[in-house]
Order: C-alpha cells, then sequence, then structure tokens
C-alpha cells in the first residue's frame, strides 16, 4: 500500500471515531469501536513516512491516532509530543484534548521509564 492509500484510508477511519457531541449515539459508538479494531490492525503496517504525513492532517482525530500508533511502534517519538501539544492547545472539542493528554502522558512515562533503564545498565 502506497502512502496516499495508507493515508486516505487511515484518515477515514479516524474520522469515524467520536467527537465530544457523539457519545450519547449508539450508532456512532459502534462505527467507533469497529473503526479502532480496523485502525490497530492498519497502524501495524504502517511505516514512519507513511504515518508522519498523518502528523500533520487538519483533524485532532487523525493525528491523535497517527501519534498512538507511532508511540506502539517506536516510531517518531518527538514529532508525535509535538503534535500531541499541539492539539492540547489547539483543538476546542474537550474530549479531544484530554484523549491527546493522555497519551502524551503515557509517552512522558515511557521516556521516564527508558531514561531509568539507561542509568540502572551504567
Amino acid at each position: 500500500m502506497n502512502v496516499l492509500e495508507f493515508t486516505e484510508k487511515f484518515a477515514a477511519l479516524c474520522l469515524q471515531t467520536m467527537k465530544k457531541e457523539d457519545y450519547g449515539d449508539r450508532r456512532k459508538r459502534r462505527l467507533h469501536y469497529a473503526a479502532m479494531e480496523q485502525l490497530r490492525e492498519l497502524a501495524r503496517q504502517g511505516t514512519a513516512s507513511q504515518l508522519e504525513s498523518l502528523l500533520d492532517h487538519r483533524d485532532s482525530r487523525v493525528r491523535i491516532q497517527a501519534c498512538a500508533a507511532c508511540r506502539e511502534r517506536g516510531l517518531l517519538m518527538e514529532r508525535s509530543v509535538e503534535t500531541l501539544r499541539d492539539v492540547i492547545v489547539h483543538e476546542p472539542d474537550t474530549t479531544l484534548k484530554f484523549s491527546a493528554s493522555m497519551l502524551l502522558k503515557q509517552y512522558m512515562e515511557d521516556r521516564v521509564f527508558n531514561i531509568n533503564l539507561q542509568y540502572i545498565r551504567r
């Protein structure tokens, strides 16, 4: 799958995930869960260049999921942290801000854990 096909498919799935106003709608919740399952599988196949192009997407849902995929694969860590910080500052949807905050927290915990491992190994 080339970069364009990957980014289009990834973004289309992300756009099926929920925003704040969608949580009361049962149909949208079902779509969300189905899309998340497909996203997990697709993210495993993504390369760094495919995921990097998604970090600049205009929709925060796409950017957050791209950051999650990067974290899972250990790719583009610094760039993902910058993207998450940008979402937290500029996104008006509080649920998306919260998702970005929780993912950023996981990034920071990973970083502290890795730093501690480096000191232990010395």
